[in-house]
């Protein structure tokens, strides 16, 4: 996911400032990853971005965002979000954290 999402900023041409994980949160019945990104460059390029974002193979849905000019750079814009990717909790999954709790 760090790929498709990196590979996205780089086709739209952003410079990446920061792309990190968050802890994993384990519901009943899907595994969330949350990152907290951020990029730089036109406001175009970050929408494409976006939309790119939200057109990948799996669920992300984007939060919190944050949009300001970059000072000193003309019309360069800085956008800060919290993206989230789900996943369904397979079996070794459940077990394992089955596992972790009777521990």
């Amino acid at each position: 996911m760090l790929d498709s999402i990196s590979d996205a900023a780089v086709d739209n041409r952003l410079t990446i400032e920061t792309i990190r994980l968050r802890p994993t949160l384990t519901q009943a019945h899907y595994i969330e990853q949350p990152l907290d990104i951020q990029v730089r460059g036109g406001y175009h390029q970050l929408a494409r971005f976006s939309a790119d974002i939200a057109s990948l193979p799996r669920m992300v849905t984007q939060h919190d965002f944050t949009l300001e000019s970059v000072e000193g750079r003309g019309d360069t814009l800085r956008l800060s979000l919290l993206a989230r990717t789900y996943r369904y909790v397979e079996e070794s999954d459940q077990a394992a954290s089955d596992e972790a709790k009777a521990l």
